[in-house]
């Protein structure tokens, strides 16, 4: 049912057949440059193609603009694309009027594989700003959906960040599980006190940084015996 077998061994080839590609230059991209902390994440995310720019002229990140749950759940579909060596088609059963958007095949990927489940009445909320609490949810659920658990590496969780309490129940095991088990995202330390932020709206450097995360946190991990 979650091809973990396959799945697992098809990351591991891929991987191993990572070669060193050409580094994009700070010229190349307009809003991206050396001095900043998300440089390398944007450098990586466009070799991997999980990112496209903004712009016709050059390649414009806007790395501290707001990422809907739309433009997230295409970046972590790109991801497995990458990790999976699978391409992630449209459903031919699937009718669309209008014609889908550039995100709909992705976002029927993760719902079909319970990344994403929406609100109450099913409504995905596609448009709208995604959370941090939200991405620790999506990114944790497509970790043990497909079982990457069992080849990254993890450690104990020792404390909570300051901030937990404003963290909404059905994300707290996400949250708990991205912070210590796997050390995907990061919080702030602010007056000696570590916040999470969970209800903050993640800015696209933020996202494309767990994201790179992961695929490192997989590609460098021993394989399941």
């Amino acid at each position: 049912m979650k091809f973990i077998s396959r799945f697992s061994a098809l990351v591991l080839i891929l991987c191993l057949l990572m070669g060193a590609t050409a580094m994009a230059s700070a010229s190349e991209m307009e809003d991206v440059f050396t001095e900043d902390w998300f440089y390398d994440y944007v450098v990586r995310g466009r070799e991997l193609e999980l990112i496209n720019g903004t712009s016709e002229s050059g390649f414009r990140f806007e790395p501290r603009r707001n990422m809907t749950r739309a433009e997230f759940i295409a970046v972590l579909g790109r991801t497995h694309e990458h990790l999976s060596g699978d391409t992630i088609e449209l459903p031919r059963d699937v009718f669309f009027a209008p014609p889908p958007f550039w995100y709909t095949k992705y976002l029927i990927w993760a719902q079909e594989h319970e990344i994403i489940l929406g609100d109450k009445t099913g409504n995905l909320r596609a448009y709208e700003l995604i959370t941090r609490e939200q991405i620790a949810v999506f990114v944790h659920r497509y970790i043990e959906i497909f079982e990457l658990q069992l080849v990254i590496d993890t450690v104990v969780p020792q404390w909570d960040p300051c901030d937990f309490y404003q963290v909404s129940s059905w994300a707290q095991r996400g949250v708990r599980a991205m912070i210590f088990e796997y050390q995907l995202m990061r919080g702030n330390i602010i007056q000696y006190r570590f916040l999470f932020r969970p209800l903050d709206n993640a800015h696209r450097a933020e996202v494309l940084a767990v994201l790179i995360r992961l695929v490192d946190a997989v590609c460098d991990s021993e394989p399941p015996e």
